[in-house]
């Protein structure tokens, strides 16, 4: 990613959205540096959930739903 400051600024994808696993843009939490053995080994299968969970969604995949769903008439009253 590329960053550019000002009115104009924003974020620029260095790789397309089909590209981009969420895994690049929501890491896992590093582990604990304080607690036992409980507190670590839960921390790991935690990390290991996470990257199983999130490795094969894209970018993309997120940006279709948000499209899908601003195009969706919501006539709530």
């Amino acid at each position: 990613m590329a960053t550019t400051r000002g009115p104009r600024g924003g974020v620029r994808l260095a790789v397309p959205p089909e590209a981009l696993p969420l895994t690049r843009l929501l890491p896992s939490d590093p582990p604990p540096e304080a607690g036992g053995p409980a507190v670590r080994w839960l921390a790991q299968r935690l990390a290991r959930a996470h990257e199983h969970a999130l490795a094969p969604v894209r970018l993309a995949a997120l940006l279709e739903v948000e499209r899908e769903r601003a195009e969706a008439s919501d006539f709530a009253i």
